[in-house]
């Protein structure tokens, strides 16, 4: 519900990012949660005015707050690549 990033910040730098563990209480033991967010097609094929769709960016956006290192192959599965020979290179 935390909808558009411009809507939270207006500024493009990771660094202005809003605190997602202090403002919101997020925590390492969200990470399932989190990781579930990523995978779950309903967000990316949400409507584009329903807020919805930015859930899986900030999902990115608190898993990288967290340094949450086991959610690394979760995240990869997440890009969208047009040769496997690109993630193994990743996975090394």
């Amino acid at each position: 519900s935390l909808g558009h990033p411009k809507h939270i910040n207006e500024y493009q730098n990771f660094r202005e990012w809003p605190d997602y563990i202090k403002k919101f209480g997020f925590s390492l033991k969200d990470v399932p949660s989190l990781i579930q967010i990523l995978k779950d097609p309903t967000f990316k094929m949400a409507n584009s005015d329903d807020p919805i769709v930015w859930a899986d960016l900030h999902a990115w956006r608190v898993l990288g707050q967290l340094q949450a290192v086991k959610a690394i192959p979760d995240l990869i599965e997440c890009f969208d690549y047009d040769d496997e020979s690109e993630i193994e290179v990743l996975m090394q």
